[in-house]
């Protein structure tokens, strides 16, 4: 006979998780869930995207986007209302009761993995058979899948989050065609408004929306001289719907008009 065993010297820090509610949601710009502000709910909602982004509304805080990637744990009590982004928003939501909170309330990114995928699939699959076992099971299975996201946040997986000042500045050059809005921004990072604004312009020299700006004009002179496409085209690509609007504002950064630089761009090749 052989008998194995170890004995800890403190207890583990494990808080199991009881599930309420699990939603898998493929939405797409006419969905809006509205929830509003009640002490009363109890636990808190995890809201995982799968692909696309959304926007959510939480007591505190406005516009906080929800990336493909991205994990956002909150007390359920401060949900307002969440909606698509984009087209479309695939996202799982998990409302759940734990006698602490096990991840901090922010915006995490870490991608989405096949076998983080299973797991949630076989969590849904589990609860709605219904049975008061299964609802058990499902919550163990869960609280899994916390602990692993908890896991992979403190490894220093989340150093891609766009909630950082250079991912951010990074995103607005890379999506010039998107109209980010300075409050979206400072959601990502978990910030105020007024402390967003002064630390990226602290790092970059510039306050967000004037970045935003020189981003999408220095694009839009790129391709004004680099291509044919049309001013209207040109606007669009960088997120302008109106042509003329987009004109005034490309003279009043450049000094010239869109056709003007075209134009001596056209002189100066010749």
């Amino acid at each position: 006979m052989k008998i194995d065993f170890y004995r800890t010297e403190d207890p583990a820090g494990f808080v199991p998780a009881r599930l309420f509610y699990v939603y898998f949601i493929d939405a797409d710009r006419s969905y809006k869930g509205i929830r509003g502000v009640s002490r009363e709910r109890r636990g808190y909602a995890a809201v995982r995207t799968v692909s696309g982004c959304g926007v959510m509304d939480v007591f505190g805080r406005r516009n906080i986007l929800l990336p493909a990637g991205s994990l956002f744990v909150v007390p359920a009590w401060k949900l307002i209302t969440y909606r698509p982004k984009e087209d479309r928003w695939l996202f799982r939501w998990f409302e759940f009761d734990a006698p602490a909170a096990v991840i901090g309330e922010k915006v995490y990114d870490f991608p989405v993995s096949a076998e983080e995928l299973a797991s949630l699939d076989a969590v849904f699959g589990t609860i709605r058979r219904g049975e008061r076992r299964d609802l058990e099971s499902a919550s163990a299975l869960f609280t899994s899948v916390l602990y692993t996201w908890k896991e992979r946040i403190e490894s220093g997986e989340n150093k891609k989050n766009p909630g950082k000042l250079s991912g951010i500045a990074e995103m607005i050059v890379r999506d010039r065609q998107k109209n980010y809005t300075v409050d979206e921004l400072a959601g990502l990072c978990a910030l105020s408004v007024r402390r967003f604004r002064e630390v990226f312009e602290r790092k970059f020299g510039l306050p967000p929306k004037k970045y935003i700006l020189k981003a999408k004009m220095e694009r839009a002179y790129e391709l004004l001289i680099s291509t044919s496409m049309s001013v209207s085209a040109v606007a669009e690509s960088v997120g302008y719907a109106d042509g003329f609007y987009f004109s005034k504002a490309f003279r009043q950064f450049f000094g010239l008009s869109p056709s003007g630089v075209r134009k001596n761009a056209a002189l100066l090749s010749d």
